[in-house]
């Protein structure tokens, strides 16, 4: 074989070679949403914040220094308190907050990455409920009263008279979440938090759970107890078998 031929074999097996090699996609690129959507709720049972006027803002921080803010558009919500607004961007480094006709802050948000803003709807009623469970061993008398105490907002004190029955239930009334409340004061349908909860018989041994660190301990005193915005917490076990 003369030396053109080989080097021609050479040159067809070299092409050949790369004509079969796979081409490597290129990534498709992240779009990330930009518009910010949700229902905004007077309370849990969903009565709409209808036809409600919402200015938003962009607040940039810069180090150290006073946030700069900027005007940037406004929107209606419809009859079910639904709004729908784009900013057209969606980055860590601004946050969006929300004023009404009168300058009181609705909401705030900020990007959730990719994800871009949250979609959970918000209430201004931050409350949850829990069912209480006893246990028992004996069903105690009507001259026996269980105290119960919820944290949260306001004063959640439960009062049960006996007698009672192992693996009793019953509903606690609503109980607000602890927050600081700000504006509409809007949370998260559905946010969930940690509180604690704390029992005694009798108004004296609840009074000294209450106060004294010295009985501040189960069975009498319950933490790590999740709370959830319109929905049920967990279930509170009253364990009496120890009396």
């Amino acid at each position: 074989m003369n030396p053109s031929t080989i080097l021609t074999c050479i040159l067809l097996a070299v092409l050949n070679m790369i004509s079969c090699e796979k081409e490597e996609d290129d990534p498709e690129p992240i779009v990330v949403p930009t518009a910010i959507s949700r229902h905004l709720y007077q309370n849990c049972s969903k009565t709409p914040y209808a036809n409600l006027d919402l200015f938003f803002y962009e607040r940039r921080f810069r180090g150290l220094n006073f946030p700069e803010e900027k005007y940037l558009g406004n929107t209606t919500t419809d009859e079910n308190g639904f709004f729908l607004y784009d900013p057209g961007y969606c980055t860590s480094s601004k946050d969006i907050f929300v004023l009404d006709a009168n300058g009181i802050e609705v909401f705030g948000t900020g990007c959730s990455g990719d994800a871009g803003y949250p979609k959970t709807d918000l209430t201004a009623e931050g409350n949850t409920e829990h069912i209480i469970k006893i246990l028992t061993h004996k069903p105690f008398t009507p001259n026996d009263t269980l105290y119960l105490g919820i944290r949260g907002r306001g004063r959640n004190e439960i009062v049960r008279v006996g007698p009672f029955s192992n693996n009793e239930t019953f509903k606690s009334e609503p109980v607000g979440l602890m927050f600081s409340p700000k504006g509409y004061a809007l949370l998260p349908v559905g946010y969930s938090q940690g509180s604690s909860a704390w029992w005694g018989i009798g108004k004296a041994e609840f009074d000294q759970v209450s106060t004294n660190p010295t009985f501040q301990k189960p069975p009498n005193l319950l933490n790590d107890i999740t709370q959830v915005v319109c929905g049920m917490g967990d279930t509170i076990v009253v364990d009496l078998r120890g009396y």
